[in-house]
């Protein structure tokens, strides 16, 4: 029977609400809307509608202008009674590195929690060199294959 749900990883800080990576979509994102059909539509076609609310939700996650939670303490024996806003995040984990870090240590600790089971384990990592990746597999010998002949009688 799994265990109740990992509480969030300690490893999980949320970023502030402006960073470089924000700054550069911020920057690009209406030239990229506004250019994408004469230059990237005849390679890539039309920009598809889940990239575009992807970009927008990147731009508005950690942002309170966007929306917040207020959380306050309410337990009668604490001494800070003190609140605290957090903006809404997107959710992504492709494009916005602050929700995906905390996705991926929740799918992590999900793993560890009720997936697998309590033994050492030990990655092995196989690499097949570049000239050999095109080749088909190895066939078995004439010899050694089975028949598919049939013997009329």
């Amino acid at each position: 029977m799994p265990s109740a749900p990992a509480a969030p990883s300690a490893g999980y800080h949320p970023r502030p609400a402006s960073n470089q990576l924000k700054e550069i979509v911020e920057e690009n994102i209406e030239e990229l809307l506004q250019v994408w059909d004469e230059r990237f539509r005849d390679t890539y076609g039309p920009l598809h509608r889940r990239v575009r609310t992807v970009l927008e939700d990147f731009l508005r996650c950690g942002d309170v202008h966007f929306g917040f939670v207020r959380l306050k303490c309410c337990n009668p024996e604490c001494p800070k009674k003190s609140e605290r806003i957090v903006p809404y995040s997107c959710r992504g984990r492709g494009l916005c590195p602050s929700c995906g870090q905390k996705r991926a240590l929740a799918w992590a600790e999900r793993m560890v929690g009720e997936v697998l089971p309590i033994v050492p384990y030990r990655q092995l990592v196989f690499t097949i060199p570049d000239p050999l990746r095109g080749c088909p597999p190895p066939q078995p010998s004439s010899s050694t294959a089975p028949s598919t002949e049939t013997s009329a009688g």
